[in-house]
């Protein structure tokens, strides 16, 4: 079965790996010392993402920044969306069990990132609402201001004001964005930067191994454990100082299709945060080596997505509130 770049066998044939021998060799030399992690939250649909975000752990100057882009980002030659791609994949592979259709799924998405968006992946990390909510009781739980009313599928309402989110109520809002459309994008940013927050406040370096045992029983993650490589990084983030821990958003023009609000990536702007924020090269990529394939917007026209492009400082995310543009809510101090 074929799938993107990579070839899925079943496990009566090889172990589930994905074949990545037909992933791009890119002629950008990779900087020293960074890692690079795709991050998939699932949502309320199995196997359908409501958050992707890419990010680059800098372990020499110990900063994190993480990129988000839209679900609804239009790829493949404008034909679907990200998430209706990883959950094609995943349905792909699901005959061989869960952790089969999670790991080719998000492998596929790794090897289609680096094609189309020049965006290499070390590491892919699957959150379910199981696995995010051992995360986050682990924690015991983040403060946030909900700016509206929430309503879920499963008939839960979260009601607006200050709120000690624990596990499955974090999950939700977490979720929100995947069938709520323009919350998506901040609402991860603030969450994201609480759970951080967060873990430096309650995980301390002698209990390093068994909080990494307790949230890794339900997480779907290509981290291995071996060697204490999944510890290495935990500990790189709890040694982050709270201010550089940046938040940012791909940058994209939305367009209605068919009924449906889809998002398009910005070529030029997109590029420049992938030199700029991301820094994942030594030297920066040239426009002429970037999208190829003619499957972005060359417009730089970025009115209201231009508030998405923000740091998130943790020491304020208890002061956050919404403000609401073009039916965009944009999260602000």
């Amino acid at each position: 079965k074929i799938a993107g770049n990579i070839e899925y066998k079943p496990t009566d044939e090889t172990t589930n790996t994905p074949n990545n021998d037909n992933a791009p060799t890119l002629k950008y030399k990779r900087s020293d010392l960074k890692y690079s992690f795709l991050s998939v939250v699932e949502g309320f649909d199995e196997g359908a993402p409501a958050q992707l975000s890419y990010s680059v752990l800098d372990t020499a100057s110990g900063t994190l920044n993480t990129l988000q882009i839209p679900t609804n980002t239009f790829i493949s030659g404008g034909k679907k969306t990200l998430g209706a791609l990883f959950k094609e994949n995943y349905n792909t592979a699901i005959s061989d069990g869960r952790g089969a259709a999670v790991n080719y799924a998000c492998e596929t998405l790794m090897d289609m990132l680096e094609a189309d968006m020049l965006l290499p992946c070390d590491y892919y990390i699957y959150f379910d609402k199981t696995s995010l909510s051992d995360l986050v009781n682990e924690i015991d739980g983040v403060n946030l201001r909900i700016p509206f009313d929430m309503r879920f599928p499963d008939t839960t309402v979260i009601r607006s004001g200050d709120a000690e989110l624990m596990g499955e109520d974090f999950w939700r809002v977490m979720s929100y964005g995947s069938y709520a459309t323009g919350s998506e994008l901040n609402a991860a940013k603030l969450l994201w930067a609480n759970v951080f927050y967060k873990l430096k406040e309650s995980v301390s370096s002698d209990v390093l191994s068994l909080f990494m045992m307790n949230i890794r029983k339900n997480l779907y993650t290509s981290i291995p454990k071996t060697n204490g490589v999944d510890i290495f990084f935990l500990r790189k983030l709890l040694s982050l100082d709270n201010e550089l821990y940046k938040f940012a958003s791909a940058d994209v023009q939305n367009v209605v299709a068919g009924g449906t609000e889809l998002s398009v990536i910005c070529k030029n702007t997109f590029l420049e945060k992938v030199n700029t924020f991301l820094s994942i090269y030594e030297t920066d990529i040239k426009s002429e080596d970037f999208d190829t394939q003619l499957r972005f917007s060359d417009s730089a026209s970025m009115t209201v997505n231009d508030a998405y492009n923000s740091t998130v400082a943790p020491t304020v995310i208890y002061t956050a509130h919404a403000v609401k543009n073009e039916n965009i809510y944009i999260f602000a101090k």
